[in-house]
């Protein structure tokens, strides 16, 4: 995958990421994003407006966006990518990957949990007391 040069510019809001309007090569609904990891380095999925619902520990769970991989390509995700920013490829974030399944192997369909940054800025924001603000450009 070519090095991604568009500047991380704004959060993408969580409806835009559920009410997706591009496809994928089948004609499914997706919106294709990218990521930079620690253990994989630059990987592309797509969000299908389907979320799920992860077990964080006993008795705590959580909804989260589910990220597959492109089909016949690479894993979206390895141990250790695990708080690796997702954007899409208009520099938005998405949200921020914190688990899958990667040992399912290159050629299956594997899925990424990404946390939505809109969530993560609010639980800041409520913990802290303070404003959270995404700078538009990058100097």
């Amino acid at each position: 995958m070519e090095a991604f040069e568009q500047p991380v510019s704004t959060i993408l809001p969580l409806d835009d990421i559920m009410n997706i309007k591009g496809q994928n090569m089948d004609g499914d609904p997706c919106l294709r994003v990218i990521k930079h990891g620690r253990t994989s380095g630059w990987t592309g999925g797509e969000v299908n407006g389907l979320r799920s619902d992860c077990q964080r520990a006993e008795g705590v769970y959580s909804t989260e966006i589910c990220v597959l991989n492109l089909r016949h390509m690479m894993v979206f995700s390895h141990a250790g990518d695990s708080g690796s920013i997702v954007f899409d490829f208009k520099g938005r974030i998405v949200g921020m990957l914190h688990g899958g399944n990667a040992s399912a192997g290159v050629l299956s369909m594997e899925r990424t949990y990404v946390t939505p940054m809109e969530w993560l800025v609010e639980d800041i924001e409520t913990q802290l007391g303070v404003r959270v603000s995404i700078p538009n450009t990058i100097d």
